[in-house]
């Protein structure tokens, strides 16, 4: 197994909270481009946790960019 040998310990709420707020802050990041990008494949196992418990959004593969988003 990689990583740890042992199953990290579960997340408090507050560092829920945290992972929310980061990956909420990604989607804006992208809803707010011109033109507007759409992830369309946000899930769980797509939010990745660094060392501090920072949440990053990934697997782009399936962004598109939204037609008719620039008004």
């Amino acid at each position: 197994m990689l990583g740890f040998e042992t199953p990290p310990p579960p997340l408090s709420s507050a560092a829920r909270l945290r992972v929310l707020r980061d990956a909420a802050s990604a989607l804006h990041y992208l809803h707010t481009r011109s033109p507007m990008i759409l992830h369309r494949d946000v899930s769980a196992g797509n939010i990745l946790l660094d060392e501090r418990g920072n949440g990053y959004l990934a697997d782009v593969g399936l962004a598109r960019a939204a037609e008719g988003s620039g008004s």
